[in-house]
């Protein structure tokens, strides 16, 4: 196999992503965002995929350390980890790696960007829905069933740790998805989905249903009672975070690297995907992934990043993509590429 290949083999995907990117670079023309700002931005994202190269060198030094250990040959593992590099870089995986790496990632650089717009391009109007919306499902707001316990085993340090190793899973299940998965349908159905997800909830539903999050309901509805008060104390640096994150998404300056948004919740959405990945690869890792995925949903309420609902709608629609994705993915007329 070639790049050319390589790249034939994931050309819908490049061009969806790709799509998307010229999308985002339109949105910022129009809205005459710093371009200077704009490049640098760009600059800083572009940078993160470069992980990926030392981590694959990483991975290729611990096969030549174990097959050197196998052979009692130690003395010789700088010369296997080259011979398994030099194999591994031109190998089908890793051109088909570098060929979805290619895509995904402009996604997600371009993704941020687009989402530090969104209070400029739509209204902050569903917050207080949202919020009746928990309380006529749950029959109270979801926090008050969490607090109690968050407050007597002292779990925020906890929840905030569930939300930062989130970046640690998806950085894994991409790693693995890219340049080791030898199913080619498993790892394009987990990639189309990964892309979708991000595409039509993070950017799409999100902009319909814009809204900020309970952390913020004080900001953007200040005239009504909050009955999120609690979330400036939940936890240790969660609070200080959000309110960064927002000072960010109000100031003029355009494009930032981020901003608030919480319908659908891409936390959970995200990580629920994983779970549905890893039950593909080996049950006991998916059903390891499950309790991840109902950490965070927990972590998103418990901190106040998210209302119940965004959690719900998220599983939802990674479900509804990740099993649609599968069936084009099985119909011999109709593969998704």
């Amino acid at each position: 196999m070639t790049y050319r290949h390589a790249f034939t083999n994931h050309r819908y995907l490049l061009g969806v992503c790709f799509a998307y990117m010229i999308v985002v670079v339109g949105v910022c023309l129009i809205m005459n965002v710093d371009i200077g700002r704009f490049a640098a931005t760009v600059g800083f994202f572009a940078l993160i995929p470069l992980f990926y190269i030392p981590v694959l060198m990483g991975a290729c030094f611990l096969g030549a350390v174990v097959s050197c250990f196998k052979d009692k040959s130690l003395m010789a593992i700088s010369r296997r980890t080259e011979e398994i590099w030099n194999a591994y870089i031109h190998s089908e995986r890793a051109l088909n790696g570098f060929a979805g790496l290619l895509a995904i990632s402009p996604l997600l650089i371009f993704f941020c960007i687009f989402k530090s717009l969104f209070p400029v391009l739509a209204p902050v109007q569903m917050d207080a829905a949202f919020a009746n919306l928990d309380l006529l499902i749950h029959g109270a707001y979801p926090y008050e069933y969490l607090m109690p316990f968050i407050a007597r085993f002292h779990l925020g340090y906890g929840l905030e740790l569930v939300y930062v190793v989130w970046f640690l899973f998806m950085f894994v299940a991409n790693f693995y998805c890219l340049f080791f998965d030898r199913d080619d349908k498993r790892r394009k159905q987990y990639l189309w989905t990964f892309a979708l997800n991000w595409i039509l909830g993070g950017t799409v539903l999100a902009l319909l249903l814009y809204s900020a999050g309970p952390i913020f309901y004080h900001l953007v509805l200040p005239d009504v009672s909050n009955p999120y008060e609690v979330f400036k104390t939940a936890g240790p640096n969660t609070y200080n975070g959000a309110m960064m994150l927002y000072g960010m998404a109000a100031d003029t300056l355009r494009p930032d690297i981020n901003g608030p948004s919480a319908m659908p919740s891409m936390h959970v959405s995200m990580a629920w995907l994983f779970a549905l990945y890893a039950f593909r690869i080996k049950p006991a890792l998916g059903w390891f992934m499950t309790l991840y995925a109902f950490a965070m949903l927990v972590a998103s309420v418990g901190l106040g990043w998210h209302y119940a609902v965004d959690g719900y709608v998220g599983i939802i629609l990674a479900t509804v993509i990740w099993f649609t994705v599968g069936r084009f993915n099985n119909m011999g007329n109709r593969n998704v590429e």
